[in-house]
């Protein structure tokens, strides 16, 4: 039986696109955000965001992609001009796309490389329930 467990583990670790999550620098995805005027001034009018948050990082096992971040991404945030500890998660969710070496559209398994779409962003309090961005895996 653990036997069969550790091969079940094992073939989803192999396979998962995204093998877990790693930091993340606010510049590195402020473009993302910039794609829609209006939630860009939202979130620069009403919130101060945390330089450092998370997302998705995709495995070593693909070729191209290897440790690349993809969203969801979060980051601590709290309200603009607040001296208090960040309070508030910032999610931003996406939708990406991705390409062969010929710019081609693909799957995610074979990508050389990737673009997102901004889909939508939210702020949550502590304690409220997790934000779930639409699932993209396996999606081209």
């Amino acid at each position: 039986m653990g036997y069969l467990l550790a091969s079940v583990a094992m073939a989803l670790a192999l396979t998962a696109p995204v093998a877990a999550d790693g930091s993340i620098e606010w510049a590195q995805i402020e473009s993302i955000v910039a794609q829609s005027s209006t939630l860009r001034a939202f979130v620069t009018s009403t919130l101060d965001v945390s330089s450092h948050g998370v997302a998705r990082r995709f495995g070593w096992q693909q070729k191209h992609l290897g440790g690349a971040r993809v969203g969801p991404y979060e980051f601590p945030a709290r309200r603009k001009g607040a001296t208090a500890a960040f309070d508030l998660t910032l999610t931003i969710c996406t939708e990406p796309s991705f390409f062969d070496a010929s710019g081609k559209p693909t799957t995610w398994d074979v990508a050389a490389s990737f673009t997102e779409r901004l889909l939508f962003v939210a702020v949550s309090e502590p304690n409220s329930p997790h934000v779930e961005c639409p699932d993209w895996v396996g999606d081209p």
